[in-house]
């Protein structure tokens, strides 16, 4: 039996300077994943990902601030798939992930953190509930 745990590895959707653009990779190419290298000047470019019900009420109660700057609304993308969200982030399109560990009962929480460690990220609990993925040198606070 074959698991399909990362559907969206090998084609990547996203949308980049208002142009939706299509990543591709070869599943036989090694060391494919590489997340954002973080620049501080650049804290207003950075994006970030948050589950629908975290955007919602979450984040217009509590400002995000990405290395002590406040995060605009346009720069979190919403996805209803936090698979697809560590996909992006592993892929480099995506700095940041927010999402709540005890909303869901993820199924490949486990592989998730393997995946992103592996590949240099760090995942942080910000409060008993909400867990964030980032590259190691971004700090993420609210």
């Amino acid at each position: 039996m074959e698991y399909n745990i990362f559907p969206a590895i090998g084609e990547i959707y996203y949308m980049d300077n208002n142009e939706v653009w299509v990543d591709k990779f070869n599943h036989q190419q090694s060391n494919r994943f590489k997340i954002r290298v973080p620049s501080s000047k650049t804290n207003k470019s950075k994006l970030l990902a948050m589950e629908f019900m975290l955007a919602d009420s979450w984040h217009k109660a509590i400002p995000i601030k990405i290395n002590d700057t406040i995060i605009k609304s346009e720069q979190i993308r919403c996805f209803g798939s936090l698979r697809y969200a560590c996909t992006l982030f592993l892929t480099g399109k995506l700095d940041v992930i927010i999402y709540d560990h005890l909303a869901k009962n993820y199924d490949s929480d486990d592989l998730i953190k393997l995946i992103v460690t592996r590949a240099g990220g760090v995942i942080n609990n910000i409060s008993s509930n909400i867990n964030v993925i980032c590259a190691p040198s971004i700090r993420i606070s609210v």
